[in-house]
């Protein structure tokens, strides 16, 4: 399937609007420890609740890691993450985590990216955010890239990645990608 195929295959806005409710809301979990989230969204799982959004930031447990966990405790369960901070990690690694928890959980996973704040970015993790939009514009091009066709050739302002990338899952050609920037008025989802 092409790229422009896989973005007209997955579900637009509007589609969304024509859910059911139950389809539409879904609940944020916050837990301190593993086991804590992981009962929360099995009780949820099992009460019905067709998704979960978790959030992350500096102290806070690692969203995508904890997805891989929660996958084997849970069997439809719709997994979004709101928001990972896209700063302290690699586009190619966050795909890899992406991949791996679709693996786990095919096709549950709802990841929602976002350059988070600068006072947490340059105070607590010591990175620079000089240019948040036009980084995060790059950072989501080269997942874009591995994460639909497998491989990679960007050379950019922030990345210079040619690689392929092995893999069973397709991310997130069949899921809304949520994109967050750190302006309200640059706020928005995109659906990819």
């Amino acid at each position: 399937m092409s790229q422009e195929e896989n973005v007209r295959s997955i579900l637009t806005s509007s589609d969304v609007s024509n859910l059911p409710a139950r389809g539409r809301v879904g609940l944020v979990i916050e837990a301190r420890d593993v086991t804590t989230a992981i009962n929360r969204i099995r009780e949820a799982e099992q009460a019905g609740v067709q998704q979960v959004w978790m959030t992350q930031s500096v102290g806070m447990l690692d969203t995508l890691t904890l997805f891989a966990a929660v996958a084997a405790h849970t069997k439809q369960i719709r997994l979004g993450t709101s928001i990972v901070p896209i700063y302290p990690r690699h586009p190619l690694v966050m795909a890899q985590q992406a991949v791996t928890v679709d693996a786990l959980a095919p096709g549950r996973l709802r990841l929602g990216v976002g350059t988070s704040h600068r006072h947490a970015m340059e105070n607590m993790y010591g990175l620079s955010m000089s240019s948040p939009l036009a980084y995060l514009r790059e950072y989501v091009e080269v997942m874009r890239q591995v994460l639909w066709e497998g491989r990679v050739d960007h050379q950019g302002t922030f990345f210079k990645v040619v690689t392929s990338f092995p893999r069973t899952a397709q991310i997130p050609g069949y899921a809304p990608f949520p994109i967050c920037s750190i302006k309200l008025y640059l706020l928005y989802e995109q659906e990819l």
